[in-house]
């Protein structure tokens, strides 16, 4: 009768328990070496990214730091188009018609684009041993004056124009499509087109009335060669206003920040003369009239008549051409006796003293111009 073998608790393990052990052992191992690979590599991609950012982060830095009249300086509208034809795909979708128009240096030379102070082609930044390509693209877009996103084209007269720039940041990556990982980011920077360079701010919570020309100047009259000046009230409107004027006469101009028109007509003429007061929301207010520019004031003195102590001479009426009417006339050295009326010009009386007289002239026009002539009056 066979018995059965008792086992001991010192006997140990079976070399089959200690092989399924060691296999057990050795797959988990093996998984956590798998989890610690990926935990690194997870690490890795999170540092580069956030050295991405960081080289974002920059590029933008450069774009604000220029004055907004510098961001387009050098980049040329071939290298422009060449950029924004072949974007980093990641931006594609932020450079469609309806958001903004490609904007470029009309004054840069072909091929300048390289070289500007934000280039049309990419530029290298090496962080932690990792070659990062920055990349600016810069367009126009407006924002309604009522809110909203900034496209390519308001839908009203009411707006204001800026600059969009995008940043892209592209580096090597293997998880990423290609092998190409990038970071986009983008702001909008004012533009300088009413001569002064302003970010404006829009809060959705702050509103302002429409400006207002409260002052009719009506139709304006000038001199060649005498200066003329206008000024302008205004009511409403959000601070800063901004001025500007269409088809001033030539000689004048107007201060864009408080609407004064100044200057010396240079040209005789006339034409209809447009003010525009815009503010910070893109409000804006026009007058229109009407301004005429005469001919400088003309005046060639008077020959006096032959003339008696005691006789009454026919009386001598003044002339001149052109200025701005009426006319003020005075005179000084007139022999005794002899008066002259300062509304018509005309010279009358009886000499009482005989003598040769320098006697002066002077027409003044509405406008202020003046010209005078000495001639000599013999009374015998």
């Amino acid at each position: 009768m066979l018995q059965r073998r008792t086992r001991r608790s010192d006997e140990g393990f079976t070399m089959a328990e200690v092989l399924v052990a060691i296999a057990v052992v050795s797959v988990v191992m093996l998984s956590l070496s798998a989890f610690f690979v990926n935990s690194i590599r997870i690490d890795n991609e999170q540092g580069d990214r956030q050295s991405a950012i960081q080289a974002a982060d920059d590029a933008m830095e450069r774009a604000r730091a220029l004055p907004a009249a510098a961001l387009l300086t050098g980049r040329d509208q071939a290298g422009s188009a060449q950029e924004w034809s072949a974007p980093v795909a990641s931006v594609a979708g932020l450079l469609g018609a309806g958001d903004q128009t490609m904007a470029y240096d009309r004054n840069a030379a072909p091929g300048s684009g390289r070289t500007a102070l934000l280039p049309t082609t990419y530029r290298t930044l090496v962080l932690n041993g990792i070659a990062y390509r920055q990349y600016w693209y810069i367009g126009w877009c407006q924002r309604p004056s009522t809110g909203g996103a900034c496209v390519a084209s308001a839908p009203s007269g009411q707006f204001t124009k800026f600059f969009r720039v995008v940043v892209a940041v592209t580096w090597p990556g293997r998880s990423c499509l290609g092998s190409v990982c990038s970071y986009v980011t983008s702001t909008l920077i004012g533009d300088p087109d009413l001569g002064r360079v302003l970010d404006p701010v829009f809060d959705t919570n702050d509103s302002s009335p429409a400006p207002a020309i409260t002052s009719t100047p009506g139709a304006q009259t000038a001199d060649v060669g005498t200066p003329a000046a206008l000024t302008f009230v205004t009511s409403g409107g959000a601070a800063p206003l901004t001025w500007n004027a269409t088809s001033l006469p030539a000689g004048l101009t107007i201060d864009p920040a408080d609407g004064a028109i100044s200057g010396t007509p240079t040209t005789a003429g006339s034409s209809s003369v447009t003010v525009t007061v815009s503010d910070a929301y893109g409000q804006k207010a026009t007058s229109s009239f009407g301004w005429t520019v005469s001919a400088a004031l003309g005046y060639a003195g008077f020959t006096p008549p032959a003339s008696k102590v005691g006789t009454a001479g026919p009386p001598v009426t003044l002339t001149a051409s052109n200025g701005t009417r009426p006319y003020a006339w005075s005179a000084s050295g007139l022999p005794p006796g002899v008066t002259l009326d300062g509304s018509s010009g005309v010279i009358s009386g009886s000499p009482g003293t005989r003598g040769a007289y320098p006697v002066t002239t002077r027409v003044t026009d509405a406008k202020g111009a003046s010209v005078s002539k000495t001639t000599t009056w013999t009374v015998s």
